[in-house]
């Protein structure tokens, strides 16, 4: 899903070389900003390259691949020509601005306001020293970075080919039956004040036969975040209800705490841990207990692509069941490992690719008489393997549509808790 709030940005674009070059170059320019205008900026590139092998050698020109590696993320090297253009007088201003422009982008906030402060200091455009001004506003350190309210709204519908009654489904058990589906999410985010925030959030899954399995949540939450010159922090509690088959399943009380760095090159590493109480209800009471979550991630840019990955460990004390026999742990720890990576495919065309790996292993024997032939004496370890493939179509600013596939396989040593699982679905999202 893509981010709720945008940075709006700006960067000009030389339309003419302004300088005399042999015919080859400036056809290759030519070509070069014929290209960039229809979106094709990696054939615009190329272009680019060509005209400077053929001997154009103008501000113009570095300004354009400056642009042009911009907009392809490749920021090093866009800075490279916008800090060749400093020396310019005529160039130096809108150097600047586009140089804060590329900073901001690798999570420098301080050159940013430097470069920002520059260009507004030495610019003889009105408009420029406009856009230098707003972006100064925007690039100064504070807890959060758009007070503005944000929001998500997800609607969509699906297959799912072996309905469970909840995501953990070595938890409670699954059923091999397929159904449609229907899910609607939705979510807001709203300051209050320079660092507090209130979200809230509502999930519904209604299947088209199978009622019991029908799943519903709500969330409610306040986070408090604070930023300095290196980490981002942010502290806050939320309340959830999760509700199954239209009966209260279970609530949770769960604290967060979490940290940010950003690095130059564009990369920023996340911290997280979070604590919950969980209290189930009937017939499910022997899930009522603690469960801990600590991640690390680490998001990067690599070419035109984002690639994020990330590490959790879980750890859960749950009532477990009955201590007389039979008995079943439901306290397991859990290690899971991630991989996501984002391709833009076009400029209205996004492909993520997404996989997961979890390893479970709970905390107590499983004591009862053997099922399918096998002893149920033994610690129950699970191996969970997870594969999705989403591509989303921007259709305006605000509006997507996506598709997406996911497949599930659980692989136990309690064969009772093997099974595979394939959720297609389609919907529509709107961003606010």
């Amino acid at each position: 899903m893509r981010a709720w709030q945008y940075l709006c940005i700006s960067i000009g674009f030389f339309a003419a070389a302004a300088v005399a070059a042999d015919a080859p170059a400036e056809a290759a320019s030519a070509a070069g900003r014929e290209a960039f205008a229809q979106g094709d900026y990696s054939g615009a590139l190329q272009h680019f390259i060509d005209a400077r092998r053929a001997g154009l050698d103008s501000p113009q020109l570095s300004y354009n691949l400056g642009v042009t590696y911009y907009r392809l993320g490749r920021y090093h090297e866009a800075r490279q020509e916008f800090e060749g253009l400093l020396g310019d007088a005529e160039q130096a201003a809108n150097a600047h601005y586009n140089l804060g422009l590329i900073a901001l982008k690798l999570n420098d906030t301080r050159a940013a306001r430097e470069h920002f402060q520059q260009a507004h200091d030495t610019t003889d455009s009105e408009a420029l020293r406009a856009l230098a001004a707003r972006a100064l506003v925007q690039a100064q350190p504070r807890a959060v970075a758009s007070r503005r309210t944000a929001g998500v709204l997800s609607l969509g519908a699906g297959y799912d080919s072996n309905v469970a009654l909840v995501r953990d489904a070595d938890q409670i058990g699954t059923r091999d039956e397929g159904d449609a589906f229907g899910e609607v999410l939705a979510g807001v985010r709203h300051p209050l004040g320079e660092s507090w925030e209130l979200d809230a959030a509502f999930y519904l899954r209604h299947y088209a036969d199978v009622d019991a399995f029908d799943q519903s949540s709500l969330r409610l939450g306040m986070m408090h975040r604070t930023t300095g010159e290196v980490w981002r922090s942010g502290i806050g509690a939320h309340a959830e209800r999760l509700f199954l088959g239209g009966e209260v399943f279970q609530s949770a009380g769960t604290l967060t705490l979490e940290a940010a760095r950003p690095f130059q090159d564009g990369a920023e590493l996340r911290l997280r841990y979070r604590p919950s109480r969980i209290v189930a209800e009937a017939p499910y009471e022997y899930l009522t207990g603690w469960r801990h979550r600590a991640g690390v991630q680490l998001r990067s840019p690599l070419a035109e692509a984002s690639l994020t990955l990330g590490y959790e460990l879980e750890l859960n004390d749950r009532d477990d069941l009955p201590q007389d026999e039979p008995f079943a742990s439901r306290s397991p720890q859990r290690n899971a490992l991630s991989a996501q990576l984002g391709y833009p495919l076009s400029r209205a065309w996004d492909l993520t690719v997404a996989g997961r790996y979890r390893y479970s292993r709970f905390e107590q024997e499983t004591i009862g008489p053997p099922r399918l032939g096998i002893s149920t004496n033994r610690r129950r370890v699970d191996e969970e393997y997870e594969m999705e493939l989403r591509l989303d179509r921007i259709l305006t600013r605000h509006w997507y549509l996506f598709g997406r596939h996911l497949y599930t396989h659980n692989q136990s040593n309690d064969p009772e808790f093997d099974y595979s699982r394939h959720e297609t679905m389609l919907g529509l999202e709107r961003l606010f």
